[in-house]
């Protein structure tokens, strides 16, 4: 979904000098080919936008197939049992996602257990940093933990009183202090800038409403207007890049709003444009306004 001439966060820091990783959910799509032949290499994707290393979950944990990927290629995967359109894809215990099918690669799919994948990108991100805790670098870490169906290791199972949605949280806030406790104990927590963000918010399906009726409010009181678009050019401020005409045009450099509190907003419109155009939305001042309705923030 990216074009490998498209000036990326990944490639931006590597032009730095950073060491680059993606580790987690790569939902941008893979090669030039649909459907994708998953027995293949799968590029152009995160190594040819700027990324040295690739390791995660190649669509969502809801979305087939079930298996990791690491660069280009699926991790477990052998010539003689290769992934196949039109067989079950079946997981070690959610059966929701057995009707969608991409099956075969049992050596793959084995792999891939539901309730240890946030543990197993948890593990990866932190034996990366430690493999590059001597030079600049940038890791890209996004769980799946906001996605459904919530899988969270057992040891969370019950643990939020919210709900399922609840519990994931609560890994994922594990992971968050796991992966910091390691920056600490390699001596880097004073040198390194953590972004934790998410990607659409929190999230409003039937276990986030759960969570909600539960008392749990999943995107707090919002406050400055930015988006994820905007880390391109604020990071491209703090390496001291002059982004190009072209590069990040709809990004916006945050510094000044995430290490202060700047007097007036730093943008005062947004434009959310999803890949279908019935979910375009606008936001500029306090209200928001959707192309069949209007909303007042």
């Amino acid at each position: 979904m990216i074009d490998t001439a498209q000036m990326t966060v990944g490639r931006l820091m590597k032009k730095a000098g950073y060491s680059t990783a993606v580790i987690g959910k790569w939902h941008l799509g893979f090669t030039y080919t649909s459907p994708v032949d998953w027995n293949k290499d799968l590029k152009p994707g995160p190594l040819e936008l700027g990324f040295d290393y690739y390791f995660g979950v190649p669509v969502l944990n809801s979305h087939p197939p079930f298996v990791y990927v690491e660069n280009h290629r699926v991790v477990g995967l052998t010539p003689e049992d290769p992934l196949i359109y039109g067989e079950k894809a079946e997981t070690e215990e959610f059966p929701e996602k057995w009707n969608i099918e991409i099956g075969g690669g049992k050596k793959a799919h084995a792999l891939y257990k539901d309730r240890m994948v946030g543990t197993t990108l948890k593990n990866k991100a932190i034996e990366w940093i430690k493999e590059h805790k001597n030079e600049p670098f940038f890791l890209y870490f996004a769980t799946t933990n906001i996605h459904h169906p919530f899988t969270p290791a057992e040891r969370f199972v019950g643990t939020s009183e919210v709900g399922r949605y609840g519990d994931s949280i609560h890994e994922l806030d594990w992971m968050v202090g796991e992966v910091l406790d390691a920056l600490d104990e390699e001596g880097l927590r004073d040198n390194t800038l953590v972004i934790f963000t998410s990607d659409n918010g929190g999230m409003l399906n039937q276990g986030g409403q759960d969570a909600w009726k539960a008392g749990h409010r999943l995107n707090g009181n919002l406050g400055e207007l930015l988006a994820n678009v905007d880390i391109l050019a604020t990071l491209a401020a703090l390496v001291e890049y002059p982004l190009k005409k072209g590069e990040g045009p709809d990004s916006y450099n945050m510094m000044s709003a995430l290490t202060g509190s700047p007097a007036n907003p730093i943008r005062d419109h947004l434009i959310i444009s999803p890949a279908q155009g019935k979910n375009l939305a606008i936001r500029k001042g306090s209200s928001c306004s959707f192309i069949d309705q209007t909303c007042e923030q």
